[in-house]
């Protein structure tokens, strides 16, 4: 039996994973029932869950189909915060930004876990780009197809 629920967010993207607990460990049927909602919603929502970024990466593994025991140690982990010197955000808001889109190798897998937020602090919004191409009407399809975009901030961070 799946140790969870997993609700659609919306029409074509996203779905929140409810009940879930990160104190036990996820049994096949509920690893299949993550990694089907992953692969055809694209984004999964676990509200309110107090975790360690140890569990956070296997839980990201997990959704990939990598089960190996890893290693946090050889990964990474980032604060994006305005409040601290090493927070990935010092002069305050994020423009908008597609994570990793410039990188030869981007992520399988972004995992995002709020530690802190203020009341009226901005919000993360997510996109699919593969649900607005499904979604696109066939005549602004046409338009682009074959066309490539160039994305570029031209902003210069110093510290």
């Amino acid at each position: 039996m799946v140790a969870c629920q997993i609700r659609n967010l919306d029409k074509g993207f996203g779905a929140e994973v409810i009940g879930l607990d990160p104190s036990m460990e996820i049994d096949g049927e509920t690893r299949a029932a993550l990694r089907k909602a992953f692969d055809e919603r694209g984004v999964l929502l676990l509200r309110g869950m107090h975790i360690d970024f140890a569990w956070q990466d296997r839980f990201c593994r997990m959704l990939i189909g990598d089960d190996s025991p890893g290693s946090t140690a050889t990964r990474k982990e980032n604060h994006v915060s305005n409040k601290e010197d090493d927070g990935l955000a010092p002069y305050g808001r994020l423009m908008f930004h597609a994570d990793m889109m410039w990188h030869e190798e981007p992520f399988q897998v972004l995992s995002l876990y709020a530690i802190t937020t203020e009341p009226g602090s901005a919000t993360t919004s997510l996109t699919s780009t593969a649900n607005a191409w499904q979604t696109l009407p066939e005549d602004l399809r046409k338009q682009v197809e074959g066309k490539h975009a160039r994305h570029q901030t031209g902003q210069v961070y110093q510290r």
